[in-house]
């Protein structure tokens, strides 16, 4: 869904579209690797969009709400969001550089919906999965 279809949709449901939204939603929409609010702040003040704090974190909680975006776990003392826009996907992440790369997988997740049947004939319904790697990219080895 593009930009203008997330605000598309945010207006049916009755949401304000505001100047920090339309920018945060931009802002995503061009991001190549998942971004930590703080990359985030920063981004956007190079757009000329002042946003406080506190008011970033709230939008980011109710666009994850709204599921046009979503937490990942690359980091354990940062949290960070991409879109939802995405195919699915999992990520390596140098350790570092922070350097984050998409790796796609028919195999992985042909395995990964494998386990979720194993899982469900003992009664645990498997409602999402997450798959990172982490170690040293080829610049940081040398």
């Amino acid at each position: 869904m593009s930009v203008k279809q997330q605000l598309s949709f945010l207006r049916l449901g009755g949401h304000r579209l505001t100047k920090t939204r339309r920018a945060v939603l931009a802002a995503f929409d061009t991001a190549r690797a998942p971004i930590s609010a703080a990359d985030l702040l920063e981004s956007l003040e190079e757009v000329g969009c002042s946003v406080h704090k506190t008011t970033l974190y709230r939008e980011l909680e109710f666009l994850v709400d709204q599921g046009l975006i979503q937490p990942v776990h690359i980091a354990a003392s940062t949290q960070h969001y991409e879109s939802t826009n995405q195919p699915h996907h999992h990520h390596a992440v140098c350790t570092d550089c922070g350097q984050v790369n998409q790796l796609h997988s028919l195999e992985l997740e042909a395995k990964i919906e494998q386990m979720s049947q194993q899982l469900a004939k003992t009664g645990f319904e498997v409602s999402g999965h997450s798959f990172e790697m982490f170690g040293e990219c080829r610049e940081c080895q040398s």
